[in-house]
């Protein structure tokens, strides 16, 4: 009872912020922190049945601390909006860099039964959640690719996740080895593919999600190929102004058409933007 209690006020703001002030209350604060570490360790996953957002009515494992915006159904807003507007019955969804799987989820229930999803995930860990949570959602359409996607196919270096709080990246840090410094994770060798080369024995995607923690413009430079003959909408997450630069310029060439998300943060990187062909 007082576990679903505190996963039901994670679930509302402004619970949330009452609950915090208790915490910080000098005699009632520690015996309430030591409740809720005894119920909800820090670090363990609970099985939680999601109420609002395009996932309602889904089951997925989080972390209450560092993924409430799972819980709220407010995690990118702006991404569950692109799938929702883009996403149709019967097509193919790849999403690269899928984390835990909630993008995969949604999209499986858009695509319906006769649809796919390829959730493309190198760290072992978040790929097993994501079978855990196909299975327990009955979702079939879902084939979870425990791999990298890069520029060409081989071996790659993969930083699995720090600690970054949940809105600044839902990756939590986790990426191939692009360059973009990290300040914690262990780092692992993981099979990297292709988005050309995987397509080539595979259905070709109507939309990609990309959230791959700067090494978006590896993934599209390994894409030319699909980009030119399937044309799929494009929804990536861009993390430096370098990669912004790069896609300006690669997408257009292309005869891709970028929309910008506006920022929801007040710093300039992570964020978003659609990408659509000109014509199909």
């Amino acid at each position: 009872m007082l576990k679903r209690a505190i996963l039901y006020a994670w679930r509302k703001p402004w619970l949330t912020r009452f609950g915090r002030t208790a915490l910080c209350a000098p005699v009632i604060g520690p015996a309430l922190r030591r409740v809720e570490r005894r119920l909800l360790p820090q670090g363990n996953r609970v099985w939680v049945r999601l109420d609002s957002g395009l996932a309602k009515g889904l089951w997925l494992q989080v972390d209450p601390y560092r993924e409430q915006e799972y819980l709220r159904g407010t995690a990118e807003t702006e991404v569950q909006e692109a799938l929702a507007a883009h996403l149709k019955p019967d097509g193919c969804f790849f999403d690269v860099g899928a984390h835990i799987g909630v993008y995969s989820l949604v999209a499986s229930r858009l695509v319906g039964p006769k649809g796919r999803v390829v959730a493309f995930e190198p760290d072992p860990l978040n790929a097993q959640l994501m079978r855990e949570h196909a299975a327990r959602n009955g979702l079939s359409n879902i084939t979870v690719a425990q791999m990298a996607v890069w520029r060409s196919e081989g071996d790659v270096s993969f930083r699995r996740g720090g600690d970054q709080p949940m809105g600044k990246s839902s990756r939590r840090g986790s990426v191939v080895d692009s360059g973009l410094a990290m300040d914690s994770g262990e780092t692992i060798s993981v099979q990297a593919v292709s988005l050309d080369a995987f397509a080539a024995d595979n259905h070709s995607p109507a939309v990609i999600k990309i959230d791959v923690e700067g090494a978006e413009c590896e993934v599209l430079d390994g894409a030319t190929g699909l980009l030119a003959s399937a044309k799929p909408t494009l929804i990536c997450e861009v993390h430096t102004a370098e990669a912004a630069a790069f896609i300006e310029e690669f997408l257009p060439a292309r005869d891709y058409t970028i929309e910008w998300v506006p920022l929801r943060y007040a710093f300039p990187f992570p964020r978003h933007f659609v990408a659509a062909p000109r014509q199909r």
